[in-house]
């Protein structure tokens, strides 16, 4: 697995992950942005802001046998916004309500601590190489 390591970022401010799609073995990369999560330790931090402009945002999102396989990112960001005051922001470009309960199942941690909220995209897609 890929680390990273920013505990030496001490003006982070923002971090952004945009999911295009993922395989179905949700696990590794929910247990991978855990732990980047888990290193991000500047006292200025005040956004996550996760981009899902995937037409399979209910599969990436979705819960396996009951499960919601995003728990351990929700915890983090729960951490994270508990000792700094970052939101989480879910960022797509059609908010529609069923992309905004998917978004909200995922992560109810924060949606509780009222640190969850919704942007819309309005940026043109990127160009991939």
């Amino acid at each position: 697995m890929l680390r990273f390591d920013l505990s030496t970022c001490s003006h982070l401010r923002i971090f952004e992950l945009r999911l295009e799609c993922l395989s179905y073995a949700f696990r590794d990369p929910v247990s991978w942005l855990a732990s980047i999560i888990g290193t991000i330790t500047s006292p200025v931090f005040s956004r996550f802001v996760l981009e899902a402009n995937s037409a399979k945002v209910h599969q990436i999102f979705r819960r396996i046998d009951g499960e919601n396989v995003w728990e351990l990112v929700d915890q983090a960001l729960l951490r994270l916004s508990q000792q700094t005051g970052a939101k989480m922001i879910a960022r797509g470009r059609v908010l529609h309500g069923p992309f905004c309960n998917v978004m909200e199942a995922a992560f109810p941690l924060m949606v509780s601590a009222g640190a969850f909220e919704f942007e819309p995209n309005n940026s043109s897609p990127c160009a991939h190489i």
